[in-house]
C-alpha cells in the first residue's frame, strides 16, 4: 500500500490552509481524508499532484471551505442550544436552592427537599452542562485546562453544601477536596492566565482576590462552626 511521504503530507496541509482551514479539529480530520483519498488513487498509477487535485474538485470549487463553515455553524448552534439548557438548569438550580435557603431560615416545611433539588440540579445538571459549553469554547489547552478546574472545584463545593445542609457524612472531606483543588490547581492556572494577558490582567487579579476571599470566608465559618 502507498504511503505519503511528510513532504506529501506537508502539501496537502498548504492546500488546506491556502483554502483558510482555521478550524484545527476539522483541518486534522480532511487531512487524513485527503491523504486517504489521494493515496488510493495513487495505487491505480496515478501522479501525486493529479491525485491531489482530483482530491479537491471531489469538494466542489468552494467546498472545503463551505465544509468548515458548515460545521462551525453546525456547532454554535449546538452550543447555543447547549446554553440555554445551562441557563435553564442556572436558573431553576438557583431560585430553588434560593427558596430552600428561604424556608430553612423560616423553619418552614420541605425546606430540606428544596435544598436537596436546587443543589442537586446545580451540580448534577448544571454544572457539567456550563463546563461543556466553556471547554468547547476555549482554544488553547491551558485555558481549557484552567476551565475544568474551576469549574471541578465548584461541584465539589456544591456537593459539600449539600451534604453540610442534610448532614450527611463527608461533608468536611468534600470540602477539603474542593477548596484543595481550588487552591492548587485552579487558582495557579487562572494566575498565570491572567499573568500573561495584560489587557485583562488587574480585572483578572480582581476576580481572583475575590475567589480567595471566598475560600478563607468558607474555611473561617466552617472552623467557627466546628
Amino acid at each position: 500500500m502507498i504511503s505519503l511521504t511528510d513532504n506529501q503530507i506537508d502539501q496537502v496541509y498548504d492546500v488546506l490552509i491556502d483554502h483558510g482551514l482555521t478550524y484545527e479539529t476539522l483541518r486534522n480530520e480532511l487531512l487524513d481524508h485527503i491523504c486517504c483519498i489521494v493515496e488510493e488513487q495513487m495505487e491505480h498509477g496515478v501522479q501525486f499532484h493529479n491525485a491531489l487535485n482530483s482530491a479537491q474538485k471531489q469538494f466542489g470549487p468552494l467546498g472545503i471551505e463551505r465544509t468548515q463553515e458548515a460545521t462551525i455553524f453546525l456547532l454554535t448552534l449546538k452550543l447555543r442550544k447547549m446554553k440555554k439548557i445551562a441557563s435553564l438548569l442556572g436558573i431553576i438550580g438557583g431560585v430553588t436552592t434560593i427558596l430552600g435557603t428561604l424556608f430553612k431560615v423560616m423553619h418552614w416545611p420541605f425546606a430540606g427537599i428544596l435544598l436537596l433539588t436546587g443543589l442537586a440540579i446545580t451540580g448534577l445538571l448544571f454544572m457539567p452542562t456550563a463546563l461543556y459549553v466553556n471547554y468547547k469554547s476555549k482554544e488553547g489547552i491551558r485555558d481549557k485546562a484552567t476551565i475544568i478546574a474551576g469549574f471541578a472545584g465548584g461541584i465539589l463545593l456544591t456537593f459539600f453544601a449539600l451534604f453540610k445542609v442534610m448532614h450527611w457524612p463527608g461533608a468536611s472531606m468534600l470540602l477539603v477536596l474542593s477548596l484543595g483543588e481550588l487552591i492548587l490547581i485552579f487558582i495557579p492556572l487562572y494566575f498565570v492566565k491572567s499573568y500573561r494577558n495584560p489587557e485583562n490582567r488587574w480585572f483578572d487579579i480582581g476576580s481572583l482576590t475575590v475567589i480567595m476571599a471566598s475560600i478563607i470566608m468558607v474555611l473561617t465559618l466552617y472552623s467557627a462552626n466546628g
